[in-house]
């Protein structure tokens, strides 16, 4: 009784894993083809910045202001519902969506504008890790020198030079701020190539795998 019992239930599983090992390159397939779509479109993207820095800087802009803009409609939509339903801070959502459409209005209708302060923010954000790591690396080196550890001046000398390109940023928005803008799309065009190769290599790994596991 216990052996015709089981016969089935081990003739269901194995058909269960057949049909998941038939399916399985097919999905592979699938996306491999997907992955190199997003990889080719990242290399056009990244040679398109490395050749036109501010169209990149542009793009970037435009397409925060779009979500900006969508963002904000919802969480006003959002907040006008809680209101009628008497919830409790309604009123967050909708000043987020006014600032959001806000944003998102701005951008359109002054783009040079808009793009000047993404890149000012994104700047000082990176000035600001730049100046704190090295920090906090030549404390580690002061340390490790304390210790006699070997390593302490080189680790010193990462930190020193965190620590000044990190007040340069500053010097080089006020002094040329449009050579900030192109820096900050050439930066945009290197880390797109990057990850179309990333990607493509991505791609190519699933590709080969699907084709072993249909043969």
């Amino acid at each position: 009784m216990n052996t015709l019992q089981d016969a089935p239930t081990t003739d269901t599983a194995s058909t269960s894993e057949a049909g998941q090992t038939e399916s399985y390159p097919s999905l592979l397939n699938t996306n491999w083809k997907w992955v190199a779509l997003r990889a080719a479109l990242a290399l056009v993207f990244g040679v398109i910045a490395l050749f036109s820095p501010l169209s990149a800087v542009y793009a970037l802009t435009f397409v925060f202001g779009a979500y900006a803009l969508l963002d904000g409609v919802t969480s006003i939509v959002m907040g006008v519902k809680n209101a009628r339903n008497k919830v409790e801070r309604w009123w967050s959502l909708v000043l987020r969506g006014v600032l959001g459409v806000f944003a998102g209005v701005a951008v359109v209708l002054v783009p040079w504008a808009a793009a000047v302060a993404l890149v000012i923010f994104n700047w000082v954000m990176l000035s600001l890790w730049a100046i704190s790591a090295g920090v906090m690396e030549v404390a580690a080196a002061r340390r490790l020198r304390q210790e006699q550890a070997k390593g302490s001046g080189w680790l010193m000398a990462s930190g020193v030079i965190s620590v000044v390109l990190g007040a340069a940023v500053p010097v080089v928005l006020i002094i040329n701020p449009a050579a900030s803008m192109v820096a900050m799309g050439l930066m945009m065009g290197v880390y797109a190539l990057m990850a179309a190769g990333l990607l493509m290599g991505l791609a190519l790994t699933l590709r080969k795998v699907g084709d072993t596991r249909s043969a």
